[in-house]
C-alpha cells in the first residue's frame, strides 16, 4: 500500500522562503528555507482564536498550526533544553507528557518561523506483523511547504486581542506530528537533514 498525500494545506496565508540557520545535530548553522505567516494576518487570526496554539513545560515548547479543512494540525515539540540531543529529548516525550501538551494548547499571537522540510518513510508492514508476504510495505510522504486554502473564511466577531507576539523560531532539531482528531497521525524527527 502507498500513500502519497500532496503536502498539507494550511488554513491561512503561508508567506514563504526566507533563508535562516538551522543548528544541525552536530552544531553547524545550515542555511535553509523557513515559512511564517505575514504578522497583519497573524494578529487577526489570533484575535479570532484560529490561528496557531501554544503550550509550554519545562522540557517542550509546543506549536500548533491548523491545517485546512478536517486535515488536523501540525504541531512542533521543540526541547528547550539546547544541549540535549533531539534522541534525548525524545525520551521526554512519553505518552502522558504527549497528551498533557497537545491538551494545554491555546491559541496565541504567534510568530513562528518553521524550516521548509519533507520526510518520507517506509514501514514494512509484514516484518512488523510477522506475516508470511515480506513484500507489505506502508510509504508515507509529508512535506512542511508553502500552501493554503484560499477558501478560509473569518469571523466578524472577536476578542481582545494580543498586540506583541510570542517569537518561535523553530530553529534546531525538533520532533513534529499530525494530528488528526487528538490522534497523531504522522509523527518524526526533523534534524535539519
Amino acid at each position: 500500500m502507498k500513500v502519497n498525500p500532496s503536502p498539507p494545506v494550511w488554513n491561512f496565508a503561508i508567506s514563504e522562503f526566507k533563508k535562516k540557520n538551522f543548528k544541525l545535530s552536530n552544531g553547524k548553522l545550515k542555511k535553509m528555507n523557513f515559512i511564517w505567516i505575514n504578522l497583519e494576518t497573524n494578529m487577526e487570526l489570533s484575535c479570532e482564536k484560529t490561528g496557531a496554539q501554544m503550550a509550554q513545560d519545562k522540557e517542550f515548547k509546543v506549536l500548533s498550526i491548523p491545517l485546512a479543512g478536517d486535515a488536523g494540525k501540525f504541531v512542533v515539540f521543540f526541547p528547550e533544553n539546547q544541549e540535549e540531543t533531539i534522541e534525548e529529548s525524545l525520551k521526554k516525550l512519553n505518552t502522558r507528557k504527549f497528551q498533557r501538551l497537545i491538551d494545554d494548547l491555546v491559541p496565541k499571537f504567534i510568530h513562528f518561523e518553521l524550516p521548509v522540510f519533507k520526510i518520507q518513510s517506509k514501514f514494512f508492514i509484514s516484518e512488523n506483523l510477522t506475516m508470511t508476504d515480506r513484500g507489505l510495505t506502508h510509504e508515507k510522504e509529508f512535506e512542511v511547504c508553502h500552501g493554503e486554502n484560499n477558501d478560509f473564511r473569518r469571523g466578524l466577531l472577536m476578542d481582545r486581542c494580543e498586540y506583541v507576539p510570542y517569537i518561535f523560531r523553530v530553529n534546531r532539531p525538533f520532533i513534529f506530528c499530525v494530528v488528526q482528531n487528538g490522534v497523531p497521525v504522522t509523527m518524526g524527527i526533523f534534524d535539519g537533514n
